[in-house]
């Protein structure tokens, strides 16, 4: 690891005591080589009082998840002992802050289903010994994406805008090959931004899944402040 510079068919949207931005791009497209590849984003504000999942939401959550993708992808959505070991250094898992998740699908010019996703984001506790009297807190993100019909899995990335915080380290912070490559998002991650989305690219008629993680102090104690968005691209002949 280095540290580097740079929730069914319809969509469930998180309740938002301080509002909501969101914005959805459909049926953009790109030809590449034979295929067209068309894209979705959806984009949420996450402020103090912003309400997140239930525990009795989350097990339902995590339940869907596994059906529609498998029990083997649904493990990853709450980062367990085991996956708490795959986290970066200066990293200790306490309780759980905060946590949403959005859903995307991708259609062709016609409306036929190519992919769909889902996608969390979990706040927890950073219980690890600093001499700093900041504030400090892990952010858990998890995406996974299916085809559908005719589609491709093409790109699928997580991404946050840490208003008000600053970004210490994150996760990955290089490539790594999974189906294809998982690394940065290059135009969308940078400590002097504060912002960090973990990116993989491929072509893969398969389940996708991604997940990244990042430490982020605060000197304010508010840890729910800032800007998330998810991006599902597909491709099809």
């Amino acid at each position: 690891m280095e540290d580097t510079s740079d929730a069914s068919g319809r969509r469930r949207f998180l309740s938002l005591a301080a509002g909501v931005g969101t914005a959805a791009l459909a049926g953009c497209t790109t030809p590449l080589s034979s295929w067209t590849v068309h894209a979705a984003d959806e984009s949420t504000t996450v402020g103090p009082s912003t309400t997140g999942l239930t525990d009795d939401e989350r097990d339902r959550y995590v339940d869907r998840v596994a059906e529609r993708y498998g029990p083997w992808a649904a493990d990853e959505i709450v980062p367990d002992a085991a996956l708490g070991r795959r986290l970066q250094p200066g990293i200790a898992l306490g309780n759980l802050v905060w946590d949403g998740e959005q859903s995307l699908s991708v259609t062709d010019s016609s409306g036929a289903t190519l992919a769909e996703s889902d996608n969390y984001v979990a706040i927890y506790e950073n219980e690890q010994s600093s001499a700093s009297e900041d504030e400090r807190y892990v952010y858990w993100l998890w995406s996974c994406a299916r085809p559908r019909e005719a589609g491709e899995l093409r790109k699928l990335w997580s991404h946050v805008d840490v208003t008000g915080g600053r970004i210490e380290v994150y996760d990955p912070g290089g490539d790594r090959s999974d189906n294809g490559t998982v690394s940065p998002h290059p135009e969308k991650t940078g400590l002097d931004t504060d912002e960090f989305a973990v990116r993989w690219r491929g072509e893969h008629d398969g389940v996708q899944v991604v997940t990244g993680s990042l430490s982020v102090s605060r000197d304010d104690g508010d840890e729910r402040d800032f800007e998330w968005t998810a991006h599902l691209g597909a491709g099809t002949r």
